[in-house]
């Protein structure tokens, strides 16, 4: 009978150590996280593959010729950017910036004359070796830079904005103004050349991501398809003379 217990008694021990065993642990690979959705960049309406455009400062901001100028510079290149927008502006809001320029122009000739000749002197006192020359290509470059056509609409919105506001300034505050309406009429640009380059940057790191272009900040939305043609940059022909 004693030797049936301890026969017994064996098993039961035996299940008494497996049940205090720990289970062994399974590894588990967790489901992959949702990837984000690319959010294509879209190319800004009017601009076309490989255009060129400045390059950005260190600080990430843009160059543009109205930065950096004296007093009387920055009133003469005020002038020629209300100048472009006289010029280019189209329709209803185009008639009225003309209008609009014109009578600064009747009210402020003696101003607008005397920055023409300090930003001249300036120029000449540079050292350059034929400042005429120098200057009329300056003048056209500046031209230029207000001409380009994808940054127009905002660019003549900001014009009627800095043309409502310049009749409240007088003629000893224009060269304090110049310098902040320079700003305005040249954000238009600035918001161009980034979003050109935020484009420009997606299409070199997913090449495959091809979207329809919008109108850069500031603009009302419009779609049209990318054209793939290249495009050159845009000029604008003037007369050196209008520089005298």
């Amino acid at each position: 009978m004693a030797r049936l217990l301890r026969v017994l008694v064996v098993p039961m021990v035996l299940l008494a150590g497996c049940a205090h065993r720990a289970a062994t642990p399974v590894a588990v690979t967790p489901p992959p996280l949702p990837q984000p959705a690319l959010v294509a960049v879209a190319m800004p309406i009017g601009a076309s593959p490989n255009m060129p455009i400045p390059a950005p400062l260190a600080d990430g901001s843009y160059p543009t010729p109205s930065q950096g100028l004296s007093a009387q510079g920055a009133v003469w290149h005020l002038r020629v950017a209300l100048n472009v927008a006289a010029l280019a502006c189209r329709g209803t809001a185009g008639e009225t910036i003309a209008t609009r320029y014109n009578a600064l122009l009747n009210g402020r000739r003696a101003a607008f004359a005397g920055a023409q000749n300090a930003a001249f002197k300036e120029l000449r006192a540079s050292g350059t070796k034929d400042a005429q020359d120098a200057w009329d290509d300056a003048m056209t470059r500046l031209y230029n830079h207000y001409a380009l056509a994808p940054a127009r609409d905002g660019f003549c919105a900001a014009a009627d904005r800095v043309l409502n506001a310049l009749p409240g300034v007088t003629a000893d505050g224009l060269t304090g103004y110049a310098p902040a309406g320079l700003a305005e009429l040249d954000r238009p640009f600035v918001d161009f050349y980034r979003a050109y380059d935020a484009w420009r940057y997606q299409r070199q790191a997913s090449p495959g991501v091809s979207v329809a272009a919008v109108a850069p900040v500031g603009v009302g939305a419009r779609v049209v398809p990318i054209s793939t043609a290249p495009m050159k940059a845009p000029t604008l022909t003037v007369d050196p003379a209008i520089f005298r």
